[in-house]
């Protein structure tokens, strides 16, 4: 069971949160909050399980959901939320996508639709950071933590689709889960976390993505490296008879 709590004693002791969060069910409830510094009385939650913005007015002692038009996304494994440190209207919530409310919650729009090597976020929002000198006015910067590294746009005000740059261009940090290669031509095949199966060949430094998504095991025929086996969530096998 996930359920929002509060304490006044510094952590020693903790009081269940009454109304809209005091205890959900299941793997899609996940909650994650944010505190708006300007009045710490007010904090929002983004969870899995309904895809709304939910408001505390009392500092976390209870909170009601307020989002009558749009979805946040949240999954049980990704719904980060922010609030802008300068106003309590503006917030960006995660889940397949980015997305922001100006006005407190009540109405979310989506403000990316990024995939694998776009300049825009890429699925799966972890976390949310504004410069640390934001103020919503002269300094706007925002960055996007996802399954594929990071993103940056310097006005989250504005941003929808287009005004991202991403920021692993000269780095890589994704996660293999099976690999697989051919000794007699040195080609590499592995799956990767929500990145797709790449495939790499000797003298080339740039992969080749054969299929999208989440990648798994690999295999490549010992006789004929044309043929590749790689995987999909819930056993999707897939074959390559051209090298990918």
């Amino acid at each position: 069971m996930h359920r929002a709590v509060w304490s006044s004693t510094i952590g020693a002791t903790w009081t269940t949160s009454t109304g809209s969060l005091a205890g959900a069910l299941g793997f899609g409830s996940r909650i994650e909050l944010a505190i708006y510094r300007g009045n710490t009385s007010i904090i929002y939650a983004s969870t899995g399980l309904d895809g709304k913005i939910h408001k505390s007015t009392d500092g976390g002692h209870s909170y009601a959901p307020v989002t009558t038009s749009g979805t946040t996304g949240a999954f049980g494994y990704c719904s980060p939320i922010w609030v802008s440190p300068t106003d309590p209207n503006f917030i960006v919530v995660g889940g397949g996508q980015p997305a922001k409310s100006t006005d407190g919650g009540l109405t979310i729009t989506q403000i990316s639709n990024g995939y694998i090597l776009t300049d825009s976020p890429h699925p799966d929002i972890h976390h949310f950071a504004s410069d640390p000198g934001y103020n919503g006015t002269t300094n706007k910067k925002f960055w996007v933590c996802s399954d594929g590294a990071l993103a940056f746009t310097p006005d989250i005000t504005t941003a929808t689709d287009t005004g991202w740059t991403r920021k692993y261009n000269t780095y890589r940090t994704t996660q293999f889960y099976g690999a697989a290669g051919h000794g007699p031509t040195g080609r590499l095949i592995g799956g990767t976390q929500d990145n797709g199966t790449l495939v790499l060949d000797v003298g080339s430094d740039i992969a080749r993505l054969p299929y999208g998504g989440d990648g798994g095991f690999c295999a490549i025929d010992n006789v004929d490296p044309n043929y590749m086996y790689g995987e999909f969530i819930y056993l999707t096998v897939y074959r390559s008879s051209n090298g990918g």
